[in-house]
């Protein structure tokens, strides 16, 4: 369920421009494991790789979009990234609720978060429903 969650965030903030929230995190864990040779190296290259990304984002940005860093379309921009993200949210949700029920059963606060409670709605097409199935 949280591939399916990173899928729908990462496709929905990539048809809105967002694609240095896309898919810089995916792309630094790869490189992190590529050019992490040890603990004691100073990681240089990681660094040198992972700007020399960012810079061909930005420029993929540029392109598509015409925008620099920071700047993006977002809600409202297109149905599909709408509902995308709509749907990301309720998974969200769904990982809070059960969390929450997790830390009554075992008797621990529950502190909620931006996600507890009703999920975001930006499209009039039904919540799609999550069930969970018990192993």
């Amino acid at each position: 369920m949280k591939l399916i969650a990173q899928a729908l965030e990462m496709h929905s903030r990539a048809i809105c421009g967002q694609i240095e929230e896309s898919f810089s995190p995916p792309i630094h864990e790869e490189l992190w494991k590529h050019y992490d040779l040890n603990e004691n190296s100073s990681n240089d290259l990681y660094f040198e790789k992972r700007k020399k990304v960012e810079e061909h984002l930005l420029a993929v940005k540029d392109i598509i979009w015409g925008y620099g860093p920071g700047a993006s379309k977002g809600v409202g921009y297109d149905p599909t990234a709408d509902l995308g993200y709509e749907m990301y949210k309720i998974i969200l949700s769904k990982f809070e609720e059960e969390d929450e029920q997790a830390c009554i059963k075992e008797g621990r606060k529950y502190s909620g978060n931006v996600h507890t409670g009703t999920p975001l709605k930006l499209t009039n097409t039904p919540f799609i429903k999550i069930e969970s199935h018990d192993e």
